[in-house]
């Protein structure tokens, strides 16, 4: 059953009751970059299948939650009285809103996998964009908005921005016990690896049950097909200058992802760094072909082939 409690140009909050029993109820939040309201919410199918009753909030607009008013959490709130257990889950903007949101909705239980303290922090401007589009917070992190119950943060600790975001968390709530699950090289967001080495529905479904020591496993025969660990792997090994091992990395990611023309450009980005010219173009060229209007992308060629024909190296077979 799906009942629509909210609806507005930019959001749509949902009820949905399970037919497995009542556990309890899980309040989830869209993540960043979901655009259809009509898809189903964050973890909604997850979490109704274990026997929990779900609110799912999605955002449409990248505005953080921002925009639903104050009385709309509050009746939305009155849910949580008829449950026994109340949880908030949520993933990169989603994780920001089920740590602001947790003290109004009554939960027991947080779990926010790579979530923003705020999103215009001098350290942290990947979303600076938005940060000037949204305008001041309302809804916002403090030790009284986000209290009690338990924290599940789940990170990447290799992940600098990440990193400042959880330690910024950890300094401004107050909750009576905080949890850090860290997954090393999984990238923003870190769920992202969770799912591609098929770890998530056991990892979250623990955390629901009350588990104090869950384990995010490393399993290299998994680890080989995973995007986030393997574009996390060669960007910190980049950041460090291994400039080998960051090749290996970007061209496994490629392997990946052939049609992602982002990592074609960052992987001929380094081969150029490394004298490799003819493979430098190869990629150059192909992620012109998949993306024309990529930034930089267009000026990078041009400077490969100007390097290429002064080296002497022009024989690649342009017409082929």
């Amino acid at each position: 059953m799906i009942e629509v409690l909210h609806s507005d140009d930019a959001h749509v909050i949902e009820f949905h009751r399970s037919q497995q029993g009542r556990r309890g109820l899980l309040h989830t939040f869209t993540p960043f970059m979901f655009s259809d309201l009509r898809r189903e919410g964050f973890g909604v199918g997850f979490a109704t299948r274990r026997g929990y009753d779900v609110v799912a909030f999605k955002c449409r607009d990248d505005s953080w939650f921002q925009r639903i008013e104050p009385d709309v959490l509050h009746a939305v709130a009155r849910r949580s009285a008829d449950h026994s257990f109340v949880a908030t889950y949520g993933s990169s903007m989603g994780g920001f809103a089920a740590i602001a949101f947790s003290g109004i909705l009554r939960a027991d239980l947080v779990i926010a996998i790579s979530p923003q303290y705020a999103i215009d922090l001098p350290f942290d401007r990947r979303w600076a964009a938005q940060a000037a589009a949204i305008g001041p917070f309302r809804h916002t992190i403090t030790p009284e908005t986000a209290h009690g119950g338990r924290l599940v943060l789940i990170y990447d600790d290799h992940d600098a921005a990440d990193l400042a975001q959880v330690e910024k968390i950890r300094q401004e709530t107050n909750f009576a016990t905080l949890t850090d699950l860290v997954v090393p090289f999984s990238g923003h967001p870190a769920g992202h690896f969770l799912a591609q080495t098929g770890q998530i529905s056991r990892v979250i479904g623990a955390l629901l049950d009350g588990e104090d020591d869950v384990v995010v496993r490393h399993d290299w025969s998994k680890l080989r097909r995973s995007l986030a660990y393997t574009f996390a792997m060669a960007r910190h090994a980049n950041k460090n200058g291994r400039i080998g091992l960051a090749i290996l990395c970007f061209s496994r990611a490629v392997d990946l992802a052939p049609a992602n023309a982002g990592l074609r450009y960052q992987l001929s980005v380094l081969l150029a760094r490394t004298g490799r010219l003819r493979e430098a173009i190869a990629q150059a060229e192909r992620a012109l072909s998949l993306a024309p209007n990529l930034a930089g992308l267009p000026d990078h060629l041009s400077i490969l082939l100007d390097r290429a024909a002064r080296a002497g190296e022009s024989g690649i077979d342009r017409s082929a």
